[in-house]
Protein backbone atom coordinates (compact mmCIF):
# COMPACT_ATOMS: atom_id res chain seq x y z
CA UNK A 1 0.00 0.00 0.00
CA UNK A 2 1.28 3.52 -0.86
CA UNK A 3 1.98 6.11 2.03
CA UNK A 4 1.03 9.69 1.23
CA UNK A 5 2.85 12.57 2.65
CA UNK A 6 1.87 16.15 2.24
CA UNK A 7 3.43 19.13 3.38
CA UNK A 8 1.48 22.50 3.75
CA UNK A 9 3.64 25.37 4.35
CA UNK A 10 2.39 29.17 5.99
CA UNK A 11 3.65 31.98 5.12
CA UNK A 12 4.89 33.23 8.71
CA UNK A 13 3.57 36.73 8.36
CA UNK A 14 0.20 34.82 7.80
CA UNK A 15 1.14 32.78 11.27
CA UNK A 16 1.66 36.24 12.31
CA UNK A 17 -1.95 36.98 12.22
CA UNK A 18 -2.96 34.73 15.28
CA UNK A 19 -6.01 33.41 13.66
CA UNK A 20 -8.27 30.64 15.36
CA UNK A 21 -9.11 28.55 11.87
CA UNK A 22 -7.90 24.81 12.03
CA UNK A 23 -5.98 23.95 8.38
CA UNK A 24 -8.02 21.25 7.67
CA UNK A 25 -7.55 18.16 5.13
CA UNK A 26 -10.46 16.34 4.02
CA UNK A 27 -10.66 13.32 0.62
CA UNK A 28 -13.25 12.71 -1.55
CA UNK A 29 -15.67 9.67 -1.31
CA UNK A 30 -18.46 8.85 -3.90
CA UNK A 31 -18.16 12.26 -5.34
CA UNK A 32 -18.42 14.59 -2.26
CA UNK A 33 -16.45 16.15 0.77
CA UNK A 34 -17.86 15.65 4.14
CA UNK A 35 -15.70 14.64 6.71
CA UNK A 36 -12.36 16.40 8.27
CA UNK A 37 -9.97 13.68 7.77
CA UNK A 38 -7.48 15.95 9.23
CA UNK A 39 -6.59 18.75 10.46
CA UNK A 40 -3.90 20.90 12.15
CA UNK A 41 -4.96 23.43 15.34
CA UNK A 42 -3.51 26.68 16.81
CA UNK A 43 -4.46 25.28 20.26
CA UNK A 44 -3.77 21.33 19.59
CA UNK A 45 -5.22 18.66 22.39
CA UNK A 46 -2.99 15.73 22.97
CA UNK A 47 -2.41 13.92 20.04
CA UNK A 48 -3.32 16.59 17.54
CA UNK A 49 -1.01 18.40 15.11
CA UNK A 50 -0.18 21.76 15.98
CA UNK A 51 -0.30 24.62 13.65
CA UNK A 52 3.26 25.73 12.53
CA UNK A 53 5.28 27.00 9.38
CA UNK A 54 5.00 23.63 7.83
CA UNK A 55 2.67 20.94 8.38
CA UNK A 56 2.87 17.50 7.67
CA UNK A 57 0.13 14.65 6.89
CA UNK A 58 0.50 10.81 6.21
CA UNK A 59 -1.89 8.58 5.32
CA UNK A 60 -1.97 4.96 3.67
CA UNK A 61 -4.23 3.03 0.75
CA UNK A 62 -6.43 1.39 3.50
CA UNK A 63 -9.64 1.39 4.94
CA UNK A 64 -12.18 0.30 7.48
CA UNK A 65 -15.68 0.46 7.10
CA UNK A 66 -18.52 0.72 10.09
CA UNK A 67 -21.73 1.74 10.36
CA UNK A 68 -22.76 4.61 13.08
CA UNK A 69 -26.01 5.65 13.66
CA UNK A 70 -25.26 9.27 14.35
CA UNK A 71 -26.08 11.47 11.35
CA UNK A 72 -26.28 15.27 10.55
CA UNK A 73 -23.73 18.67 10.78
CA UNK A 74 -21.49 18.44 13.65
CA UNK A 75 -22.55 15.23 14.75
CA UNK A 76 -19.84 13.32 16.02
CA UNK A 77 -19.30 10.04 14.33
CA UNK A 78 -19.13 7.04 16.64
CA UNK A 79 -18.95 3.09 15.70
CA UNK A 80 -22.17 0.78 16.44
CA UNK A 81 -20.58 -1.89 14.52
CA UNK A 82 -17.48 -3.40 14.17
CA UNK A 83 -14.88 -1.97 12.29
CA UNK A 84 -13.84 -3.94 9.47
CA UNK A 85 -10.74 -3.87 7.50
CA UNK A 86 -11.98 -3.43 3.67
CA UNK A 87 -10.08 -3.63 0.06
CA UNK A 88 -10.95 -2.52 -3.21
CA UNK A 89 -12.96 -5.46 -4.84
CA UNK A 90 -14.66 -6.54 -1.43
CA UNK A 91 -18.18 -6.53 0.09
CA UNK A 92 -18.55 -6.48 3.91
CA UNK A 93 -22.44 -7.54 4.49
CA UNK A 94 -24.40 -6.74 7.97
CA UNK A 95 -25.64 -10.43 9.10
CA UNK A 96 -26.20 -11.42 13.15
CA UNK A 97 -27.01 -8.08 14.48
CA UNK A 98 -23.19 -7.08 13.30
CA UNK A 99 -21.10 -6.18 10.27
CA UNK A 100 -19.44 -9.02 8.95
CA UNK A 101 -15.60 -9.41 7.50
CA UNK A 102 -15.36 -8.05 3.90
CA UNK A 103 -14.77 -11.04 1.73
CA UNK A 104 -13.69 -11.08 -2.11
CA UNK A 105 -16.80 -10.67 -4.50
CA UNK A 106 -16.93 -11.27 -8.22
CA UNK A 107 -16.99 -8.21 -10.86
CA UNK A 108 -20.49 -9.57 -11.53
CA UNK A 109 -20.77 -7.93 -8.05
CA UNK A 110 -18.40 -4.65 -7.39
CA UNK A 111 -17.49 -3.62 -11.03
CA UNK A 112 -14.73 -1.18 -10.53
CA UNK A 113 -13.08 -3.82 -8.31
CA UNK A 114 -9.78 -1.76 -8.65
CA UNK A 115 -11.09 1.32 -7.24
CA UNK A 116 -14.19 0.46 -5.30
CA UNK A 117 -15.48 -2.41 -2.20
CA UNK A 118 -19.13 -2.11 -0.93
CA UNK A 119 -21.19 -2.68 2.30
CA UNK A 120 -24.62 -4.67 1.86
CA UNK A 121 -27.64 -5.18 4.50
CA UNK A 122 -27.34 -1.70 5.87
CA UNK A 123 -30.13 -1.35 8.50
CA UNK A 124 -32.29 1.78 7.77
CA UNK A 125 -30.75 3.31 11.53
CA UNK A 126 -27.77 3.03 10.17
CA UNK A 127 -25.07 5.06 8.15
CA UNK A 128 -21.79 3.71 6.39
CA UNK A 129 -18.68 4.98 7.28
CA UNK A 130 -15.63 4.57 5.49
CA UNK A 131 -12.14 5.57 7.16
CA UNK A 132 -8.96 5.42 5.72
CA UNK A 133 -5.32 4.54 7.74
CA UNK A 134 -3.08 7.67 9.13
CA UNK A 135 -0.18 5.14 10.09
CA UNK A 136 0.44 3.48 12.74
CA UNK A 137 -2.41 1.48 13.11
CA UNK A 138 -4.70 4.67 13.41
CA UNK A 139 -7.59 5.27 11.45
CA UNK A 140 -9.60 8.92 10.59
CA UNK A 141 -12.92 9.11 9.49
CA UNK A 142 -12.96 10.32 5.73
CA UNK A 143 -16.94 9.98 4.65
CA UNK A 144 -20.37 9.44 6.21
CA UNK A 145 -22.79 8.43 3.48
CA UNK A 146 -25.55 10.77 3.43
CA UNK A 147 -28.33 8.44 2.48
CA UNK A 148 -31.08 6.21 4.10
CA UNK A 149 -30.65 2.57 1.95
CA UNK A 150 -33.67 0.38 2.24
CA UNK A 151 -33.54 -3.49 2.14
CA UNK A 152 -31.01 -5.43 1.10
CA UNK A 153 -29.62 -2.75 -0.67
CA UNK A 154 -25.66 -3.12 -1.32
CA UNK A 155 -23.74 0.35 -0.97
CA UNK A 156 -20.94 0.47 -3.42
CA UNK A 157 -17.92 2.54 -1.58
CA UNK A 158 -15.28 4.73 -4.38
CA UNK A 159 -12.50 6.88 -2.44
CA UNK A 160 -10.49 9.17 -5.28
CA UNK A 161 -7.17 10.04 -4.65
CA UNK A 162 -8.61 13.69 -4.81
CA UNK A 163 -8.06 16.04 -1.52
CA UNK A 164 -9.34 19.50 -0.53
CA UNK A 165 -7.46 21.72 1.99
CA UNK A 166 -9.18 24.76 3.66
CA UNK A 167 -9.44 26.56 6.78
CA UNK A 168 -12.14 26.36 9.37
CA UNK A 169 -12.31 26.84 13.34
CA UNK A 170 -13.12 23.60 14.40
CA UNK A 171 -11.57 21.34 17.34
CA UNK A 172 -12.60 17.62 16.09
CA UNK A 173 -12.01 15.77 12.80
CA UNK A 174 -14.63 12.93 13.46
CA UNK A 175 -17.53 15.10 13.04
CA UNK A 176 -19.53 15.40 10.28
CA UNK A 177 -19.38 18.53 8.21
CA UNK A 178 -20.63 20.53 5.04
CA UNK A 179 -17.59 20.97 2.79
CA UNK A 180 -17.46 23.99 -0.31
CA UNK A 181 -15.02 23.14 -3.09
CA UNK A 182 -15.48 26.12 -4.07
CA UNK A 183 -14.06 27.51 -0.59
CA UNK A 184 -10.97 24.91 -0.61
CA UNK A 185 -7.61 24.79 -2.81
CA UNK A 186 -8.21 21.15 -4.66
CA UNK A 187 -5.60 19.15 -5.20
CA UNK A 188 -4.46 15.39 -6.65
CA UNK A 189 -1.66 12.94 -6.76
CA UNK A 190 -0.71 12.01 -10.14
CA UNK A 191 -0.09 8.21 -10.74
CA UNK A 192 3.05 6.90 -9.11
CA UNK A 193 3.85 10.00 -6.79
CA UNK A 194 3.54 10.11 -3.26
CA UNK A 195 4.90 13.11 -1.97
CA UNK A 196 3.65 17.11 -2.52
CA UNK A 197 4.39 20.44 -1.27
CA UNK A 198 1.80 23.31 -1.57
CA UNK A 199 2.49 26.74 0.31
CA UNK A 200 -0.76 28.76 2.00
CA UNK A 201 0.74 32.56 1.56
CA UNK A 202 1.63 35.71 -0.37
CA UNK A 203 2.49 35.30 -4.30
CA UNK A 204 6.14 36.33 -3.14
CA UNK A 205 6.22 34.15 0.44
CA UNK A 206 6.36 36.53 3.12
CA UNK A 207 6.44 39.70 1.41
CA UNK A 208 2.80 41.35 0.90
CA UNK A 209 2.90 43.41 -2.39
CA UNK A 210 0.15 45.96 -0.63
CA UNK A 211 -1.50 46.45 2.52
CA UNK A 212 -4.34 44.36 0.56
CA UNK A 213 -3.20 41.74 -0.95
CA UNK A 214 -5.23 38.44 0.42
CA UNK A 215 -3.34 35.23 0.97
CA UNK A 216 -3.80 32.41 -0.96
CA UNK A 217 -2.43 29.12 -2.05
CA UNK A 218 0.43 27.89 -4.60
CA UNK A 219 2.16 24.73 -5.38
Amino acid sequence: MATYTLTVDIDSKVLGYGSDDSLCLAKKVNGIYNVIYQHASPRPKVGDVKLAHSNTFQWEDKYQVFFTSAFGEGALIRADTTRRDIKFGQLATFEGNDLQPAIKVSKDIIANSDSTFAVKNAPTKFHVVVAASTGGGSYSTIYVDPSVHMGSSKILLEPKNEYVVFWRNVTETEAITAISESESYSFSFEPGVTEKRIRFGFANENQPNSGEETPEWWE
